[in-house]
C-alpha cells in the first residue's frame, strides 16, 4: 500500500499489464493487495513473468501423443486408459 501511495495507482495498472494482464482492474490502492478480480490464467501468467523476467504468451496443451502417433491424453475425451 505505501508503495501504491509513493508512485501512484496508474504506476501499478501500467505494470500489471506489462505482466500481461488485460483485465480491467478497479483503480483503487487495494488492488495492489489484490482486492480486483482477474482471471487466473492472467494472474498465474503474471507470476511467472515476475520469477523468470520473460513475457510470454501462455499455452494450453490439449493433447500428449507418443512418436508412434498413439494419443496418451486428449482434453476431449480424458486420459487414454494405459495397457501397461
Amino acid at each position: 500500500m505505501w508503495i501504491t501511495e509513493q508512485i501512484g495507482i496508474d504506476s501499478v495498472l501500467r505494470t500489471s499489464r506489462s505482466l500481461g494482464v488485460w483485465t480491467p482492474l478497479e483503480r483503487y490502492p487495494t488492488t495492489a493487495l489484490g482486492a480486483s478480480e482477474m482471471n487466473l490464467l492472467e494472474l498465474a501468467n503474471a507470476y511467472r513473468t515476475m520469477a523468470s523476467g520473460i513475457v510470454a504468451e501462455p499455452y494450453v496443451i490439449r493433447a500428449i501423443v507418443r512418436d508412434s502417433g498413439e494419443i496418451v491424453a486428449d482434453v476431449r475425451r480424458g486420459p487414454v486408459p494405459s495397457l501397461y
